[in-house]
């Protein structure tokens, strides 16, 4: 799963009858929300990887200068004969993180959506600056309204209270609408040697909590992938491990079924709650 000219081709062209079957739907923003180091990165990774094995194209856009890590695995390759013709399912990234370049980037991205009808995989570095930028100069909800695009958030939560905390007063500072947002309890980031067994009941069982979810927030409890470290050492994607019919090397059998097993996982859950929707 790196930077090649053929990396989008193999999750769409790979893709199933079922998938292929997708009903054609509006195209999607999604937007990373929350603090950094809570996994909300790998989330949106596999958002993308997700609508690509449905046959759904999207464009990654990576305003997190700090690690850039949608722009390095899905950004133009480093070898200038593979840039002879680009691909518009390549990352992009502005220039800095200064508020003023990445609202010109990102305004210039939605004038091409609003043009190519493609959807858009938004990672900020937990910047609420920006955030709260973006959201005086220009409400994103009602103008990807205008444009037929969904605008959704996804908001990727470790097991720390302030991960939560913080998510709170974004939501009341009227930053993300609940009802247009996914919260990922991610099981992912529980530090190692520790048990994930009721790792977010006390996030569950917080007032607040159940208060964004009568206000219509959707949440997911995402299995930690404990072969994700070893799927980027051979450099292959979700579902490319999970179906090797894809055209890339045979991963291990427990690799696949480790794998299938997880993607089957939040597939049910995002089924649960109704939250396929919000996902490009």
């Amino acid at each position: 799963m790196k930077k090649t000219d053929e990396t989008a081709v193999a999750f769409a062209g790979g893709r199933s009858s079922e998938a292929a079957a997708t009903v054609e739907r509006k195209p999607a923003l999604l937007i990373r929300a929350g603090r950094g180091k809570s996994g909300g990165s790998f989330s949106l990774d596999y958002a993308i990887q997700r609508a690509r094995y449905e046959g759904r194209r999207v464009r990654p856009l990576d305003a997190d200068k700090r690690s850039e890590t949608l722009f390095t695995a899905y950004g133009p390759p480093a070898e200038p004969e593979q840039q002879s013709s680009r691909n518009p399912e390549w990352a992009t990234a502005p220039q800095s993180e200064e508020p003023t370049d990445v609202i010109g980037w990102l305004m210039r991205e939605l004038d091409e959506m609003a043009e190519d009808r493609m959807g858009r995989v938004l990672d900020f570095n937990g910047g609420d600056r920006t955030t709260a930028e973006l959201q005086r100069d220009l409400d994103l909800a009602p103008f990807c309204e205008a444009i037929g695009v969904r605008c959704s958030w996804m908001i990727s939560l470790g097991p720390d209270i302030e991960d939560f905390r913080h998510t709170v007063r974004a939501i009341s500072a009227g930053q993300v609408k609940p009802q247009d947002a996914l919260m990922i309890l991610n099981e992912g980031v529980v530090p190692q040697g520790q048990t994930t067994s009721n790792s977010f009941d006390h996030i569950i069982l917080n007032p607040d909590f159940r208060a964004l979810v009568n206000d219509g927030i959707r949440f997911v409890l995402l299995r930690r992938l404990s072969c994700a470290r070893r799927l980027r050492e051979l450099n292959l994607g979700l579902y490319e491990a999970a179906y090797p019919d894809l055209g890339v090397p045979r991963p291990s059998a427990t690799l696949q079924h480790m794998t299938r097993q997880w993607l089957d996982d939040t597939a049910a859950k995002l089924a649960i709650e109704q939250a396929q929707e919000l996902l490009p």
